[in-house]
């Protein structure tokens, strides 16, 4: 709801109101639907390089200081060439989509998980001055890996 109002004065006096209510619901929606797609993957559902780009930028700024804490994992999909030219890019769409939902499930919503290029995706970990650290996962980065792909649940492409 958007409320706009004017007063009408003659001599310094006040004589009139007016005012007008709109409703603003179809704009907002189109709005934040415009913004959506701005920032996001449609593919993969996760952030889109413009996203991650201001997001990054904001972070540099909240952590500057001798006591922030950041952390940026670049995760580049080996092989991810030969799946696309193998079995089709349906199947390789199907793979990223697959890598998002699976960092979307470890990753909280503080970190950003963002697809910067067509194979490579980015989680952007930080922890501004004067708080406690975003990174909560105390497994070494292998074990994530080892997680995120289980080696019974690769097949590898010759």
């Amino acid at each position: 709801m958007r409320l706009t109002g004017n007063v009408e004065c003659e001599n310094g006096t006040r004589v009139r109101i007016f005012g007008l209510k709109q409703d603003i619901t179809a704009e907002r929606m189109l709005w934040e639907r415009t913004r959506f797609l701005a920032e996001t993957d449609m593919l993969t559902g996760l952030a889109n390089r413009s996203l991650f780009q201001a997001r990054l930028a904001s972070l540099d700024a909240a952590m500057a200081g001798p006591s922030g804490i950041g952390a940026l994992l670049l995760i580049d999909l080996d092989g991810f060439k030969p799946v696309n030219d193998t079995f089709g890019h349906a199947a390789g769409d199907a793979c990223l989509r697959e890598v998002a939902a699976r960092l979307t499930t470890v990753c909280r919503e503080a970190d950003l998980v963002a697809r910067i290029m067509v194979a490579r995706v980015v989680r952007a970990l930080g922890c501004p001055t004067g708080q406690g650290p975003l990174i909560g996962d105390p497994r070494p980065a292998a074990q994530a890996a080892a997680w995120l792909a289980p080696a019974d649940a690769v097949t590898r492409v010759a």
